[in-house]
Order: C-alpha cells, then sequence, then structure tokens
C-alpha cells in the first residue's frame, strides 16, 4: 500500500509499467 501509493504519487505511467 505504500510502495504503490508512492508509485502512483510520482507517475501513473510508471504504475502501468511496474
Amino acid at each position: 500500500m505504500t510502495v504503490k501509493n508512492i508509485t502512483r504519487t510520482v507517475k501513473p505511467s510508471d504504475s502501468t509499467q511496474k
């Protein structure tokens, strides 16, 4: 929940690629 939240806040595209 924390790592995903950080990635989403940094860049929404990152979440899709990760």
